[in-house]
């Protein structure tokens, strides 16, 4: 047998393009001298976070000290400042609970690879891509305990990889398919829910499995052909659970528009829910059944349109 001589150099590395061991990088889009609000962190512990190109303050934009690094737990209101794009280097990518991106002028666009993302098995809450899509699928957090989400996905992603979150608060996710039933939500108070399906790609699942305390359902079927939504009976519904409003959800049969209609007409009318329910339907339409559900209803405040007709 041929031996195997390996030598062991001591080196240094000193290029900034190669990332450590456990390190996450976020793009931060055209950073002004001026100065930008960047996402919010919050580590499970002190965690170091490093503006390659850049500085950075933990206090706004018109106060506090700015440094190339900065050790964090939880981030509150941070800066950074250059002119141009920022390399934001997170160190331990495994202390990494919550990143929160906001939505307003104030705020630096950032680039992220959710497979960056894929080992962060602290991660609760991400929110991120509200003005521009975020590289990555839903397959490489599917084992990550989220229970806030809010994603604009690049890549359509299939929701059965959401099935072990238990969610506890907003869902927001565009540019998904599949079966509803894969999402499991438990509310402690009323929330809203977004799903916007894949152009092409089937949305489909009976909505009467949808948990309790939804302030309103949203999808994207005025516009998605491919949604086939349905309501399995008019008991699918508990009772118990809160009225439920839908926008723009489409419907396979008019049979399903009935059941739905029936079916919430006897939950609970609590407060917090949006007045506008807006649904379609690809096959028929609803029937006489649903009348009086229909009419219980509008009495509560609800004005109800059905294939861009209100009734």
């Amino acid at each position: 047998m041929r031996k195997c001589l390996v030598t062991k150099l001591d080196s240094v590395v000193q290029n900034e393009d190669l990332l450590k061991m456990g390190e996450l990088e976020i793009v931060l889009k055209n950073v002004p001298s001026s100065g930008k609000r960047i996402p919010s962190f919050i580590f499970k512990e002190e965690t170091e976070v490093k503006a390659i190109n850049g500085l950075i303050s933990s206090e706004n934009i018109s106060s506090g000290n700015k440094a190339q690094q900065l050790m964090i737990v939880n981030s509150g209101n941070m800066s950074c400042f250059a002119d141009g794009d920022v390399k934001l280097r997170v160190g331990n990518k495994y202390n990494l609970v919550s990143l929160y991106e906001q939505d307003n002028n104030y705020y630096a666009d950032l680039e992220i690879d959710l497979a960056d993302l894929k080992y962060c098995k602290s991660l609760t809450r991400l929110c991120i891509g509200i003005n521009k899509t975020v590289n990555g699928s839903l397959a490489d957090i599917k084992n990550s305990p989220i229970v806030y989400i809010y994603l604009n996905l690049q890549i359509p992603s299939d929701l059965a990889n959401v099935n072990g979150w238990n969610l506890t608060n907003v869902v927001n996710l565009t540019n998904v398919f599949g079966d509803i039933s894969n999402l499991h939500t438990s509310f402690d108070k009323i929330a809203k829910i977004t799903i916007a399906g894949a152009e092409g790609k089937s949305l489909y699942g009976n909505l009467g499995t949808l948990g309790d305390k939804i302030q309103i359902f949203v999808s994207n079927g005025s516009s998605n052909m491919s949604e086939a939504f349905t309501w399995s009976s008019t008991t699918a519904r508990p009772s118990s659970y809160s009225f439920l409003p839908l926008y723009n959800v489409r419907f396979s049969t008019g049979t399903d528009v009935d059941n739905y209609l029936i079916n919430v007409a006897n939950c609970v009318f609590d407060e917090g829910h949006d007045k506008g329910i807006i649904i379609y339907c690809t096959n028929g339409t609803r029937s006489s059944a649903s009348d009086s559900a229909l009419a219980t209803i509008k009495s509560n405040g609800y004005n109800v349109s059905l294939n861009g007709v209100t009734l």
